[in-house]
This record gives C-alpha cells, structure tokens and sequence, in this order.
C-alpha cells in the first residue's frame, strides 16, 4: 500500500554525533538563557558543576561525558523546553526555539521547508554501531543522499508516533524480499523497542545492522529473513549481545 509523502529535497544539515549535537544545543542553552553562567545552569537543573563541565567537554576529550536520552528528557523537562530539543536536536526545525521566551533558534538544526510542529520531519540517518552495546550513534545524511519524510502531525498522533523518536533508513541487500526490497526506505520508531512476534525491526546484531521479522519460536525470539532461499538467510537467535534499535512502522518504495 502507497502513502503519499510529501518529501522535500532542500536540506541543510550539520554532520556531527548526536552527542555533539545535545553538547552544541546545551551550549547555546546556557548562553542565551543563564548569560553564559555555567554555575547558575548547574544551580537550575541540580546539576553539578564538575558533571556539567564533563558534559560540556568536545569529542577529543577523553573526559567527556555523553549526554545520554534519561539526560536529555530530564533537562528538557527541568528547563521546560519543546520535546526533542535535546533529545534529538537534529531533528527540530531551525526556526524551533530553545529560549525560555521561545525566541532564540536553535543554529545546529536543520532548516527543512514543512519540518514544523504541523508538518514534522522523519530524517534519513546512517547508524554507527558498536558490537555488544544498545549505544550507537547517528549520522544525519545531506540532501544529495536522500530527503527528509514529512507527515502530517495527524499521522503521527493517530498512530501514538513521536517524530523526535524516529529515523529513517535505506534497505540493502535482498534479505528481506519481497517484503523489502534494495533501495526502499523505512522509518524506524526507537520508542518500540519490545520484541512483537511478526513484526519487523531494526537490530544491532553484534555490531551489524540487520533489519529482520522477530518470530517466536521454542521459547526464544529469532531474526528471520523474508527471502525465500532460506539456506543463505538462515535464522539468527536473538541473544544477550544484540539488541533491539526500534520497529519499522513504515517503508517506501518505488516498486508496484
């Protein structure tokens, strides 16, 4: 079944980790909201200074602390800011504001024609996986690779979706034929995480990126392909060192 998108080709994004994105956005929160004052930021989230120095260190420092999504919500919750600011600040529109009087945008979000509160955007993203952890990283593709999905807001509340969760990938290979095929792209929900019999997913299976049917079967849940040919797409257990990134809830395609 089709769903008619309305995708815009025109994007601008900073390629960065979404760690350096939340330590950017937090940057810019303490200038424009705590006059640069890093002490009376710590003071408003009951954040410590030291903790909050470690947060605020760039990527090349091995003290740094990420700013992990329990994080992120908290602060977003504390300093009463609009959901994904933090979270998944690459994903809110340029002209969505981070101050408290809601004037100041945000200068490292993407500025996307529609990507607004009515028309919220899903991002086409590749994935940096590491082998045995839930934790990965997020590289936003430019425009030239692929274009953002925007849906009506209706859509997502309808279906109880949060665009600040989700992200969109690109199919390859021809495991999951016919039902996926190479090229097509689908929109990964990360707030779905729960295994569901039947249903496709997006997996870091030791390290790998897999996009597989989660079936139940002899008290444990497998990976299984969609591909007929079952002896180069052999079943895979999932166990304690893969994990579930999120449920695809949708995908694209241009075969009928």
């Amino acid at each position: 079944m089709s769903v008619h998108l309305r995708i815009h080709a025109e994007i601008y994004l900073w390629v960065m980790d979404l760690y350096e994105a939340r330590r950017q956005v937090l940057l810019r929160l303490i200038k424009d909201r705590f006059d640069n004052i890093q002490a009376r930021f710590a003071r408003a989230t009951g954040i410590s200074a030291t903790y909050l120095t470690r947060m605020l260190k760039d990527g090349a420092d091995p003290a740094r602390k990420r700013i992990g999504d329990e994080m992120a919500l908290a602060l977003e919750e504390k300093l009463d800011l609009m959901r994904g600011t933090l979270l998944n600040p690459v994903l809110r529109s340029r002209s969505e504001p981070t101050g408290q009087d809601r004037g100041a945008s945000a200068e490292i979000s993407p500025s996307v024609p529609g990507n607004t509160d009515d028309h919220p955007a899903v991002f086409p993203v590749q994935l940096k996986l590491v082998a045995g952890s839930p934790e990965y990283d997020l590289e936003f593709l430019p425009a030239a690779g692929s274009a953002p999905l925007v849906f009506h807001e209706s859509w997502y509340r309808l279906r109880h979706l949060d665009p600040a969760r989700m992200f969109a990938l690109t199919v390859k290979g021809r495991t999951m034929e016919p039902s996926l095929s190479d090229g097509d792209v689908v929109v990964v929900n990360t707030a779905d995480t729960a295994p569901a019999d039947g249903h496709v997913f997006a997996l870091n299976y030791e390290g790998e990126l897999l996009l597989r049917r989660l079936v139940r079967d002899e008290g444990a849940w497998w990976l299984t392909s969609d591909n007929s040919d079952q002896r180069r797409n052999q079943r895979k257990r999932l166990h304690e060192g893969s994990f579930v990134l999120g449920r695809v809830v949708l995908k694209q395609t241009e075969r009928i």
